[in-house]
């Protein structure tokens, strides 16, 4: 996996025509067969929102599971820059990682 940030300016318009909900800023990823590709893009978003809820987020491997960590975001305006707790991540059968969020008061 690779995980990259983009933000909703970014789509092209016929990206954001296909996106249910239209765009969204947040993490995303690539799949690949080895760490030097070929690479696809990852269905859906990991991790996206508007404004953005986490920025540069990496996934760490715990004894519990997969995690995902990164900066609270927030947007432009309202950015926050501190580490936001782990939450699980999980990965279907098709390979695909999906976020289990956890109550967000807990950051």
């Amino acid at each position: 996996y690779c995980l990259f940030c983009t933000h909703a300016d970014h789509f092209s318009a016929q990206q954001a025509q296909h996106m249910a909900g239209g765009p969204v800023s947040g993490t995303h990823y690539l799949i690949g067969d080895g760490p030097r590709g070929p690479w696809r893009i990852g269905p859906g978003f990991l991790d996206g929102a508007l404004p953005a809820r986490r920025y540069a987020a990496r996934i760490l491997e715990t004894k519990d599971g997969p995690v995902i960590m990164g900066f609270a975001d927030g947007g432009r305006e309202h950015f926050k820059g501190y580490v936001m707790n782990p939450e699980p991540v999980s990965i279907d059968s098709n390979g695909h990682l999906c976020v289990r969020y956890q109550d967000q008061a807990a950051e």
